[in-house]
């Protein structure tokens, strides 16, 4: 488990980070292809080094780290049983960095026993960051502003708000069986906060495409809201930090009760 001081850190280190992604938007992006067809730029692989040596050089911590962009590079290491490790975005969503929309971020989450213990998520756009760390609670800070506690809602009765990716086409069958009368599309994991904050109740991904970068601490931010993140079928047995890291159909929720 982190500790405070850590976590204290890794907050500024983040936002540090967050203003290297703004500094080098404005100066032009160096714009590349990756293996997969997906976009880079010289701001990820930037972020990429500046997290990974936050960790090893101010945090002191020897654990795994697996990010997107190593992976990308070929490096895809497999996490052994019981094995503590760092999941790494740097800049989640570039596609929207790239073309100027505020809703990509930046995502750090540290995995003890499969279990996500704490995360970090931070939009450099709106300054918008969201924590959670497990048996202590989720936060929010806005700014320069201080920590302040977060958690889900029960759904409203008037019926529930449904986060989901801009690509996904939502069914039918889903906006009638939790009763939808919103649906907020954001490209990012910020989709999560936005569960764990109280504004929306559900995000239900019906396709395998999403990775351990992508969800793993919006995992630990819901949770430690107070909602409820399940891995669904076909795949109830995934497990984080196993190559490929494709996570499966999955659900979260702000309601338990629900």
């Amino acid at each position: 488990m982190l500790k405070v001081d850590q976590i204290n850190l890794l907050i500024k280190k983040v936002k540090e980070a967050g203003d290297i992604a703004i500094l080098l938007q404005k100066q032009g992006l160096k714009v590349e292809n990756k293996p997969d067809g997906s976009l880079v730029t010289n701001a990820d692989k930037s972020l990429d080094k500046f997290l990974s040596q936050v960790i090893r050089e101010e945090l002191k911590n020897n654990d795994l780290i697996i990010s997107e962009e190593d992976v990308a590079e070929g490096n895809s290491p497999t996490v052994e049983v019981g094995q503590s490790f760092w999941s790494i975005d740097p800049i989640d969503s570039t596609k929207s960095f790239i073309n100027n929309n505020p809703f990509y971020c930046i995502t750090i989450a540290y995995i003890e026993n499969q279990v996500p213990t704490f995360g970090i998520i931070y939009a450099p756009a709106t300054q918008e960051l969201w924590y959670g760390v497990k048996d202590l609670g989720a936060f929010k800070i806005i700014g320069d502003g201080l920590p302040k506690q977060i958690t889900t809602r029960k759904v409203p009765n008037g019926g529930a708000v449904l986060m989901s990716s801009e690509e996904q086409i939502t069914r039918a069958e889903i906006i009638e069986k939790f009763h939808i009368v919103e649906e907020i599309k954001i490209p990012s994991a910020i989709k999560f906060c936005y569960i764990a904050d109280g504004r929306a109740d559900y995000y239900v991904r019906k396709r395998n495409k999403a990775c351990d970068w992508d969800i793993s601490a919006g995992h630990a931010i819901i949770e430690s809201a107070g909602g409820v993140f399940n891995f669904v079928t076909p795949d109830e047995n995934f497990q984080y930090g196993i190559p490929p890291y494709l996570a499966p159909c999955l659900m979260a929720k702000g309601d338990k009760s629900k």
